[in-house]
């Protein structure tokens, strides 16, 4: 039995339990079904929510490689600032997780490609609420210019909801923008179409680039300046909603875990400037 419990500035953003039996597979170091469950109380600025899952999932991993095909059982309760009430649905969902780590030594820090590809999706049935297809793209880019001392950086975050409103599925599985490595500037999962009264709904797509070049300046501390831009839409065109801009700097400091990284950003939106601090544990822009 697992318990997670995570926090990001003045709200709680995860309160998960979770239990799993494990299968080995053929080769049980790089291969194996998990049969899980997990309840997750959620408590974030677009949604409150109670969810409990169950299902079986068969993992594979080798060098460069990561796959997890699973079919979950979720049961939703949750309202939104646009639907205050209590709302539930349940899904029956198929769903096929699958990361390609293409970096390589580089220096100070891998040089190449990481790639991840989330795609889940499920039909209208006695187990499903109602019929949608979902996919979110993740792209990270490293490459150095001075091998032991400076890196360029690029990220990409690509994903489409299709054959429903996102308004009409649970918010899980609506887009939003916001937060570390989707849009800094901006809180975590704060932005994104909003209703006629100018509520907080969730979108049917989203897009958000970020690039920067980082400084290493001694032993394993460095400097990071960068650019961000994006935003969720219901339109593919992002004539919905504005394209959000900012830039900022941070520190960071490499880790056996991971970098940990404070990032001050400043948005340049025209009509909605201001500052905001960020802090993280292994992930980047």
């Amino acid at each position: 039995l697992h318990r997670v419990d995570r926090r990001q500035r003045q709200m709680c953003i995860r309160d998960s339990y979770m239990g799993q039996y494990i299968i080995p597979g053929s080769n049980p170091l790089n291969n194996y079904w998990s049969i899980n469950g997990q309840q997750s109380l959620l408590n974030l600025i677009p949604y409150n929510s109670l969810q409990t899952n169950a299902g079986i999932n068969n993992i594979y991993t080798n060098k460069w490689l990561s796959s997890n095909i699973g079919i979950q059982q979720y049961y939703i309760t949750y309202n939104t600032p646009a639907e205050p009430d209590t709302q539930s649905s349940y899904y029956l969902v198929p769903s096929w997780y699958i990361n390609m780590d293409l970096t390589t030594e580089g220096g100070f820090w891998h040089k190449g490609f990481n790639i991840s590809n989330f795609l889940q999706g499920t039909l209208e049935n006695p187990l499903s609420s109602s019929t949608f297809l979902r996919n979110l793209t993740q792209i990270q880019f490293s490459w150095p210019l001075m091998p032991e001392w400076n890196r360029f950086i690029f990220s990409a975050n690509i994903g489409f909801l299709e054959f429903a409103e996102a308004q009409n599925v649970a918010p899980q599985f609506r887009f939003y923008a916001g937060g570390v490595g989707n849009l800094l500037g901006y809180g975590y999962l704060s932005q994104g179409p909003t209703n006629s009264q100018g509520q907080l709904v969730g979108g049917n797509y989203l897009g958000t680039v970020s690039a920067g070049l980082q400084q290493r300046v001694y032993g394993n501390f460095s400097v990071l300046g960068y650019y961000n831009m994006g935003n969720a839409t219901d339109s593919i065109t992002f004539d919905d909603v504005p394209i959000l801009r900012a830039v900022g700097g941070g520190v960071g400091y490499e880790t056996p875990l991971g970098s940990i990284q404070a990032y001050l950003t400043r948005t340049l939106n025209k009509n909605d400037r201001h500052w905001r601090f960020d802090f993280s544990l292994g992930v980047m822009l």
